[in-house]
């Protein structure tokens, strides 16, 4: 185990450099270089047309959204109203029935 323990560590430092030279080098060419490349091709000619999409769609294309809000709001209002006056039916009932039954189990 010992000369195979002297061995490794003989190897790591005969080849430790090169692998990290190599491999900086590999990561420069094909990673960060092709990166680079892009970067520094891109303009930003196309900002102006896509902002202007955006200021269209958030300003304009909104008010059809906010008024069929406010339609549905209008339209849940009325549908509370209506249960509204029909729960106010069911209640006045329930209490005359309970007013007239007061009557019936006092006489009985």
């Amino acid at each position: 185990i010992n000369r195979t323990m002297t061995r490794l560590d003989t190897t790591v430092v005969e080849v430790g450099a090169g692998i990290a030279v190599g491999l900086k080098g590999l990561v420069q060419a094909d990673v960060i270089d092709p990166v680079m490349r892009i970067a520094n091709g891109m303009t930003c000619g196309f900002m102006g047309r896509y902002y202007r999409e955006a200021i269209d769609g958030v300003c304009f294309q909104s008010i059809v959204g906010f008024t069929w809000i406010g339609q549905c709001y209008t339209g849940v209002g009325v549908m509370a109203l209506l249960i509204v006056v029909l729960m106010y039916g069911v209640w006045r009932r329930a209490v005359d029935n309970v007013n007239e039954n007061k009557h019936l189990l006092a006489s009985a």
